[in-house]
């Protein structure tokens, strides 16, 4: 990150470490930090159980070098300019993750997840969080569509999807050969 700083090139959203986007009074979200691992890590840890039934990595083995690797390559990601991996902070405090991937693919379809912190839940964060990166990326990169896929009994995430209109598309196999659901939205530039 260092050489991001020190290279003389402007600094841009997708250059800046410290970009923050802010949502609400009490909602924002911000770019990880390696300096985070421990904070990323101690919430997973005292989330196991609620993440585990929706998300394949929320398990025991979920170690600090896992966190650490995973904000690695979060930067990694964000700094070539294929993703938006957020942090969601609730009056500054983390309360769970965000990210866009696949920005400027050539089939101009990006994906979206997220999860939040149990006790986080229920007052509108994730959806907030969601509506307003889906919006920042798509000024940027303006991508067809979006994808949003959840566990299929995740009646949670689907309601969230259909809140922020997405579509139910179908049953997919994901990268564990788990079922999901697969939504979808589309971004209308042209009814303008």
């Amino acid at each position: 990150m260092n050489d991001i700083l020190n290279s003389g090139e402007p600094l841009t959203p997708r250059r800046d470490p410290y970009f923050t986007i802010v949502v609400d009074d009490e909602i924002s979200l911000g770019i990880p930090n390696e300096d985070d691992d421990e904070l990323y890590y101690g919430l997973v840890k005292d989330n196991l159980d609620h993440l585990a039934p929706w998300m394949w990595w929320a398990n025991e083995d979920f170690e600090l070098d896992s966190s650490t690797q995973f904000i690695r390559d979060s930067l990694t990601d964000y700094y070539a300019g294929t993703a938006y991996p957020m942090w969601i902070y609730e009056k500054g405090v983390l309360v769970g993750s965000v990210q866009i991937r696949n920005l400027g693919s050539a089939s101009k379809d990006v994906e979206v997840g997220y999860w939040l912190s149990e006790d986080a839940q229920g007052r509108g964060i994730a959806t907030k969080a969601m509506s307003k990166l889906i919006d920042l990326a798509h000024e940027e990169y303006k991508f067809d569509r979006v994808v949003l896929q959840t566990a299929v009994n995740n009646e949670k995430s689907g309601r969230l999807a259909e809140q922020l209109g997405f579509v139910l598309e179908g049953i997919v196999l994901n990268d564990e050969q788990a079922e999901e659901k697969r939504y979808v939205k589309v971004m209308n530039d042209q009814a303008a």
